[in-house]
């Protein structure tokens, strides 16, 4: 298995990554700045799909750009659902590192979970996996991560527990061996956090 794998389709502002980064990026600012709302992200098509859902309130999906940064996806949500504001970006946010407390909402662990996706979208790549949507359920402490299987027919679903802090480190090389010991165990499960 290669050290580092090449992106299957690469991003046009971060070529060493995938296409996705960007849009992913952006969702976890959003989520991070606003947890009034809850994003989701679809990245079957060409293009990523955001879809918001606020609490009591509308459900929009936009479509993004390759490069759509948080401010962009920002007027794309308020455009889409008149008369909702999404808040701007935490100061600083895009200069420090950040992690949730272990006390934090499930959707600022969730925003934590997007944004550790992001740091190196090519584990995905090196275990055969194309990442092609991602959600999460607040009420359960999770989120759903869908994976296309490269080396075979078919998605597969891994349930990731919501965590904090440096919990999630590494989140796509853990989940994707994980995912692929599972499959090749011929079992399906939901994945859990071991100490250590």
């Amino acid at each position: 298995m290669p050290h580092h794998a090449r992106p299957l389709r690469p991003s046009p502002r971060w070529p060493h990554v995938e296409w996705w980064v960007p849009a992913m990026v952006a969702s976890s600012t959003i989520q991070r700045a606003d947890t009034d709302l809850l994003l989701a992200l679809d990245l079957t098509g060409a293009r990523a799909r955001v879809r918001a859902a606020w609490d009591g309130g509308p459900r929009v999906t936009v479509v993004c750009e390759p490069d759509t940064d948080a401010d962009r996806l920002r007027h794309l949500l308020e455009g889409a659902a008149p008369g909702r504001t999404v808040r701007a970006s935490p100061p600083g946010h895009g200069r420090e590192f950040w992690a949730p407390p272990t006390n934090a909402s499930a959707r600022a662990r969730y925003a934590w979970l997007l944004d550790q996706i992001c740091v190196d979208s090519t584990h995905w790549r090196m275990r055969d996996l194309n990442l092609v949507a991602v959600h999460a359920d607040p009420a359960t402490g999770s989120a759903d991560l869908t994976l296309e299987r490269l080396d075979g027919v078919g998605t597969v679903t891994a349930r990731v527990p919501l965590l904090a802090g440096e919990e999630l480190v590494g989140a796509p090389d853990w989940i994707a061996g994980r995912v692929r010991t599972m499959l090749a165990q011929g079992s399906g499960g939901t994945l859990v956090v071991l100490p250590g």
